[in-house]
């Protein structure tokens, strides 16, 4: 029987972040990023399958879910998001913490840009249905995402 999840927050300048967090607390962490339009729901069936072996934290991005934002999404500020709920969570690889990123399309591109901007945050990383942020992008590919 997997731990009772417990919703937590995290107040940043322009946005209040929520958060579902769950498992043993010294446990490897695994840190679930959904998709635009999704929200931490959309890893339930990942999070309650491991959160009896693993410190599992699935938050919703500022503007989903139970997440506010004043103003508009900004994928900038959706990262120094994530940066600071890790901070807050003293989830930090260099510092000997056991932290795996999993995200699911913005999510994985979230997921990407904190691996790009601070290698020692996470011991692993999975991306799924998301593109490459750092590689050199053929000049449609932009107008062809947003179509």
């Amino acid at each position: 029987m997997s731990p009772v999840p417990e919703r937590r927050e995290l107040v940043r300048p322009d946005a209040t972040i929520s958060y579902r967090i769950a498992g043993p607390e010294r446990a490897p962490s695994v840190v679930f990023l959904h998709g635009a339009t999704l929200d931490s729901r959309a890893w339930a069936a990942q999070f309650d399958a491991l959160a009896s072996r693993y410190r599992v934290v699935a938050p919703d991005l500022r503007g989903h879910g139970l997440s506010t934002v004043d103003g508009r999404f900004r994928f900038d500020d959706a990262v120094t998001d994530i940066l600071a709920l890790l901070d807050e969570l003293g989830l930090h690889a260099a510092a000997g913490a056991h932290v795996v990123l999993v995200g699911l399309s913005l999510g994985g591109n979230i997921a990407q840009e904190i691996v790009h901007r601070e290698p020692g945050r996470a011991t692993a990383l999975v991306v799924a249905d998301s593109t490459c942020n750092t590689a050199p992008r053929h000049p449609l590919a932009a107008p062809m995402t947003i179509a």
